[in-house]
């Protein structure tokens, strides 16, 4: 519903209050749909890719996190004009651990291209 989404817009990326250590609320559409109506339904946590080369494509993008992790849902590559016609990507984790892990050791990683990828939520 429209409400929800517009809370969720406002509230991603923001600050938990009173949270100790400090933990930022890391919404989603693809969260917000896990959890719905079904408690057993599986959490998934994405990341942005970009900086991927030219020749990338679903499959290149899947094996390159796969490798590395085992949570990994989905990978999809995409491109538009608004990047220059340059692809970006989105992963989708079911483990969060496994999300900030990729956050931290595949931002900056050489071995899809010429030039390093650039992760990020």
């Amino acid at each position: 519903d429209a409400s929800a989404l517009i809370a969720m817009h406002k509230l991603n990326g923001k600050i938990i209050p009173n949270s100790q250590p400090p933990v930022r609320f890391q919404l989603n559409h693809s969260s917000a749909q896990a959890s719905g109506n079904n408690p057993f339904s599986e959490r998934e946590y994405s990341i942005w890719v970009t900086d991927l080369p030219e020749d990338c494509d679903d499959d290149l993008l899947m094996r390159t996190f796969a490798s590395r992790f085992d949570s990994i849902k989905t990978a999809k590559v995409t491109s538009d004009l608004s990047h220059g016609k340059k692809p970006y990507g989105f992963v989708r984790f079911t483990s969060q651990e496994e999300q900030r892990d990729a956050l931290i050791h595949m931002n900056g990683f050489r071995g899809m291209g010429d030039k390093p990828i650039k992760v990020s939520m």
